[in-house]
C-alpha cells in the first residue's frame, strides 16, 4: 500500500510487472559461499559482470564488512523502522529513535 501511494503511476493496469528482492536475518543466504571463504578484496563474481547487472536485493540485517554482492543493500536491523518508514512517509518528520541524541553537559 505504501509504494502504490507514493508511486501510484508505477502501480497501474498497464504498468510492468514490479519485483523487489528482499532478505533479513543475521547472515545472507547464499548459494556460492566459495569466494567468501576464501576471503578475498573482491567483490564475489556471481554473474557475468560481477552482479553489477543484478537487481538490487534489500537486506534487513547483519551484512559483510567487504562489499562481497554489489547488489546487496545493506539497510537497518529489524525492528521499528518500518513503522517509521510509513510515519515519515505521511508527516515527512523522522521518528525519534532515528534523531541524534542530544548531548547533555
Amino acid at each position: 500500500v505504501l509504494l502504490r501511494t507514493i508511486f501510484p503511476e508505477r502501480f497501474t493496469r498497464n504498468s510492468p510487472e514490479f519485483i523487489m528482492g528482499v532478505s533479513s536475518g543475521d547472515y545472507p543466504a547464499m548459494a556460492d559461499q566459495e569466494c567468501i571463504y576464501r576471503d578475498q578484496d573482491a567483490p564475489c563474481d556471481v554473474s557475468e559482470g560481477g552482479g553489477l547487472n543484478m537487481a538490487p536485493v534489500l537486506h534487513f540485517g547483519s551484512v559483510f564488512r567487504k562489499a562481497m554482492f554489489p547488489n546487496m543493500v545493506a539497510m537497518p536491523m529489524p525492528g521499528q523502522h518500518l513503522d517509521c518508514f510509513v510515519s515519515w512517509s505521511l508527516t515527512k518528520e523522522v521518528c525519534a529513535q532515528f534523531q541524534p541524541q542530544q548531548v547533555i553537559g
